[in-house]
């Protein structure tokens, strides 16, 4: 199988790229291919993304005694569903990083 064959964006994403190319569309409200191969590179491999499966094993139980349950959403939700949300999700925190701010005390130089 070919290795660049496994990519996939995130919904949210590929929407927000969609709508800030509207403006340099050749055709309003269609992409050509060589647009199409422009948003290729916000793809990600597939392979790199590790949805985490929240199980538990038969014998777990809480402190109180009881037998533990899984989620009964996240057991009847597809693999593809569970790695659009959390591909979805990195892209929001990822456009949401503004980086840290540093305060505290910079001294002020004297002026001369």
């Amino acid at each position: 199988m070919d290795d660049h064959s496994d990519r996939t964006v995130s919904p949210l994403k590929l929407m927000h790229r969609v709508k800030h190319m509207e403006h340099r569309l050749d055709e309003p409200g269609r992409l050509q291919l060589y647009e199409f191969l422009n948003l290729i590179v916000s793809y990600e491999l597939t392979d790199k993304f590790d949805v985490p499966e929240a199980r538990h094993s038969p014998l777990d139980k809480t402190w109180r005694k009881l037998f533990e349950l899984d989620n009964f959403e996240d057991v009847l939700t597809i693999s593809d569903q569970k790695l659009e949300c959390l591909m979805d999700s990195m892209f929001v925190q990822e456009e949401r990083n503004y980086g840290k701010e540093r305060l505290g005390s910079a001294r002020i130089p004297k002026e001369v």
